[in-house]
C-alpha cells in the first residue's frame, strides 16, 4: 500500500496532469476526521489514498488509541 502525502499546492507530492485531473486535491489535515468518538483532530495523519469505491481521498490518521482510515469532515475544502 503506498501512501501519498499533500503538497503545498493541494495536490500529491509527484503526481502528473493525469493523477491531478482524476482525483483532485487532498483535503487540508487541519479539519476534523471521523473516529470512532466523533469528529475530532487527529494527533498525526500518516498519509492519504484516493478511495476509488467513494470517489473521495481517505487518510491513515492516528488519534490518542487509535489509528484508522477515514475521511475528513469537509472533503470539498482543498
Amino acid at each position: 500500500m503506498r501512501l501519498l502525502h499533500r503538497n503545498t499546492d493541494g495536490y500529491p507530492i509527484g503526481s502528473d496532469a493525469i493523477m491531478r485531473d482524476a482525483y483532485g486535491k487532498i483535503p487540508s489535515e487541519t479539519q476534523a476526521f471521523w473516529s470512532l468518538a466523533g469528529w475530532q483532530l487527529p494527533d498525526a495523519v500518516m498519509g492519504w489514498q484516493y478511495d476509488a469505491y467513494y470517489h473521495q481521498w481517505r487518510a491513515l490518521v492516528r488519534f490518542a488509541s487509535l489509528e484508522i482510515w477515514t475521511s475528513p469532515q469537509d472533503l470539498q475544502a482543498a
